[in-house]
């Protein structure tokens, strides 16, 4: 279709198939031989705001019948979403397997081992025996983490009236 702005009515050349509606402006596209007589134009009746469709290019492996050059003026409906279409066209997808790679890591934690044992978050401390059994993450206000069961037995293990965190000295809450 030829560019349009919102002043100047809009040309449409011919198109193969059937009619069609997209956002406003009708394509008229039906391949048959009018008579002569109806569709010529003189130069006269054709006007600065009017303009003449060009026929149809002929396409490889299709016969087509010649059409005349006709004039056709359409007044355009410009879409409110920034020159973007509509379709009614859906997408059809069939997901059939979906392969999937994925980490993860403490996210508040600037270091991905406990302070005490040096064993990771992700595996269980010296006291258990499978990662997850009851060996959640602790985090002091100082913001260092520990396992639990390390950082129970680290406080139990000082003979200080108020705890102190094992890397800082800062009192451990």
């Amino acid at each position: 279709m030829a560019q349009h702005s919102a002043q100047l009515p809009m040309l449409v050349d011919s198109v193969d198939e059937d009619e069609t509606q997209v956002s406003g402006v009708m394509t008229r596209s039906r391949l048959r031989r009018a008579p002569i007589a109806r569709r010529r134009l003189l130069p006269a009746d054709v006007t600065p705001s009017m303009g003449l469709t060009t026929p149809p290019r002929r396409i490889a492996n299709k016969r087509r019948k010649p059409l005349e050059t006709t004039a056709v003026v359409l007044t355009p409906q410009i879409p409110k979403d920034h020159g973007v279409l509509p379709s009614n066209t859906r997408l059809q997808i069939t997901v059939k397997e979906v392969h999937m790679v994925a980490e993860w890591k403490w996210k508040d934690v600037s270091d991905d081992t406990c302070g005490i044992c040096r064993s990771a978050f992700e595996a269980c401390c010296v006291n258990c025996k499978m990662p997850g059994d009851e060996c959640p993450l602790v985090k002091g206000v100082c913001k260092h983490a520990f396992h639990m069961h390390c950082i129970y037995k680290w406080t139990e293990a000082q003979n200080q009236a108020r705890p102190q965190c094992p890397l800082c000295r800062q009192e451990w809450r």
